[in-house]
């Protein structure tokens, strides 16, 4: 359920997926620009700059179609799931149904397969973990659950932790009318009347993070090397702040019933 889900799990989510979660309305339009840009030079690895309430919208009411059309319903559909539930409810949607690795969906079944606990025991470093897997869970899925994750996803799991320092908690946004602050950042700002995490509260601007991904950039690189020299490669992604990772909430049934076959990560190569 939703009252299960830790804090820390939600902050890293939003760290790492959409930075901007708490104050755009369902679509970061400049994230979708500088996608189209990146997509414009580079063919074969795509980003799509989705925000987390358009992935609830893709897998939970869309087809797997690759079109226009389909990206644009996911945008209206943003806009409306926005308007009309709340930030925290949003993040609780998202972490009941996504996928954690081979039949392993939502972040209750998440937390007692790889750490033998319930979520609201989970640590902040445990919540990064579980979220640094969400773009390739089929892939880094083993390595976190012996407990030696590989070099990148070790760097990943830390970078998301440094983001998370950065992104207001959830206390942070509960009815207050004192101004609070990010950390490190001299702006002030009213916070919203809404108990709990509002779906209007205006914050500043996500900080710069620019120098914690520069380790991310790294691995990207060595990772098309890899691909040119059709060598096994440490990780295939690389905007993991944008890749959709839920699953269609019609197939979760289905899924359990079947064989599950590696899952590419449904973002690459979106519109």
């Amino acid at each position: 359920a939703g009252a299960e889900i830790p804090k820390s799990c939600k902050l890293a989510l939003v760290a790492a997926e959409d930075t901007k979660f708490f104050i755009h309305h369902g679509i970061d339009f400049e994230s979708l620009e500088k996608s189209y840009e990146y997509n414009q030079r580079r063919q074969k690895k795509k980003r799509g700059g989705s925000t987390i309430t358009q992935q609830l919208v893709k897998n939970a009411f869309l087809s797997r179609e690759r079109s226009y059309i389909r990206k644009a319903r996911e945008i209206v559909g943003a806009v409306l799931l926005d308007a009309t539930s709340s930030k925290d409810m949003q993040l609780n949607w998202y972490f009941n149904i996504v996928e954690f690795g081979p039949n392993v969906y939502g972040i209750k079944d998440a937390a007692q397969f790889y750490f033998k606990k319930a979520p609201a025991a989970l640590t902040q470093r445990e919540c990064a973990s579980l979220v640094a897997i969400l773009p390739s869970p089929n892939k880094w899925n083993k390595s976190l659950k012996a407990g030696a994750p590989s070099g990148f996803l070790a760097a990943r799991v830390g970078t998301i932790v440094a983001r998370m320092s950065m992104i207001p908690t959830e206390d942070d946004l509960i009815t207050s009318s004192r101004p609070v602050a990010l950390k490190g950042d001299k702006k002030k700002m009213t916070k919203p009347s809404d108990a709990g995490i509002s779906d209007k509260a205006e914050l500043p601007p996500p900080p710069d993070t620019k120098g914690l991904d520069e380790n991310l950039q790294k691995a990207e690189i060595q990772a098309e090397k890899a691909e040119q020299l059709d060598l096994p490669e440490e990780s295939g992604e690389s905007d993991w702040g944008s890749y959709e990772s839920g699953k269609d909430s019609r197939e979760l049934d289905k899924s359990a019933k079947r064989p599950q076959q590696p899952a590419e990560n449904t973002e690459a190569g979106e519109l």
